[in-house]
């Protein structure tokens, strides 16, 4: 389903623009980017989620819970730069385009290509990512098995 979604949509106008989205040029979600770059968000209602200075939280999915306090959180995880990096990389190669090499360099101070060389070189030669104009992104063969992928930076 996902190689014939891939295949056809482009019959009809839409382009892939991560993994699992495609939209109409000019119709990306905003609101999704914002997730997969990290951005912040606030989260309003039962069993929702919010990512605020650094800390990503849900409410409560009982619903007389949280009518009776929709401050009382049913979790509270502060997210550290580590985990920061590697979310960035899990969502950055989700992406069409994949992780700007520069951009990741110059927001974490972390370098990708030298710290895991050795991962992308495999990946790389196995045909499952690609170096290209500054990015580091999935191949077609790469995105079918994107969770395997991923996982080896980690």
């Amino acid at each position: 389903m996902y190689k014939l979604a891939n295949n056809v949509a482009p019959d009809f106008g839409f382009e892939r623009y991560e993994i699992s989205n495609f939209a109409k040029p000019g119709y990306i979600s905003r609101h999704n980017l914002n997730y997969w770059e990290l951005g912040e968000f606030y989260g309003f209602g039962v069993g929702s989620y919010q990512y605020i200075n650094n800390w990503r939280s849900s409410n409560t999915k009982n619903i007389n819970k949280y009518l009776n306090d929709f401050k009382n959180l049913a979790s509270h995880e502060e997210i550290t730069y580590d985990i920061k990096v590697k979310e960035s990389i899990m969502l950055g190669l989700r992406l069409k385009e994949g992780i700007n090499l520069d951009e990741f360099h110059d927001k974490f101070n972390y370098d990708l290509t030298s710290l895991h060389s050795r991962t992308i070189d495999n990946l790389q030669r196995n045909g499952y990512i690609i170096k290209q104009s500054g990015n580091l992104s999935l191949t077609v063969k790469g995105l079918v098995v994107s969770n395997l992928v991923i996982e080896e930076f980690f």
